[in-house]
């Protein structure tokens, strides 16, 4: 009986020092256990898509980047990007994955977990006519891992765009 009543009177006093560790961790990704932030990428592609040399709309590709910062994928051009993107980036890329190809009309989510290091999300489309085309976006993650961060992408003809 006596351990019960030392326990029960020792579990508030834990749980305070628990919480109090908690919330004073420096600020990153995943926080004090080391998780990795979930990320849900949802994807809303229009009919009009990625036209090709007909006008036809075409399924697009999309490159998922992980960053540590933005300035070298932000100033990075189409064709430098989509050739040689790791010797573009250098060591800002923490990881690259590309996705399967996104057809018009389709609605569709990815459930991607981000590496420790990554501060920033790039996105590129591959469009064929890139040279009018808003191509790529940059976003910011949350620096700890409390809930979910969504990325909500609408794809329209030749642009890319992040929702809010």
């Amino acid at each position: 009986m006596e351990r019960f009543d030392l326990l029960r009177r020792l579990f508030p006093v834990l749980l305070v020092c628990w919480l109090t560790a908690c919330a004073n961790q420096e600020s990153r990704v995943g926080g004090m256990l080391k998780l990795q932030t979930d990320v849900r990428l949802s994807i809303d592609a229009r009919a009009d898509i990625n036209p090709d040399h007909s006008n036809e709309p075409a399924p697009v590709v999309l490159r998922f980047y992980e960053l540590t910062a933005e300035q070298a994928f932000a100033d990075a051009d189409f064709v430098r990007l989509y050739e040689r993107d790791s010797a573009v980036l250098g060591d800002t890329l923490v990881r690259r994955r590309q996705l399967p190809g996104v057809v018009p009309g389709e609605i569709r989510d990815h459930e991607l977990v981000l590496d420790a290091n990554t501060r920033y999300v790039g996105i590129m489309a591959e469009f064929y006519q890139y040279q009018r085309a808003a191509y790529k976006v940059v976003i910011p993650v949350t620096a700890r891992n409390v809930f979910r961060d969504v990325i909500k992408l609408q794809i329209s003809g030749n642009q890319l765009s992040v929702l809010n």
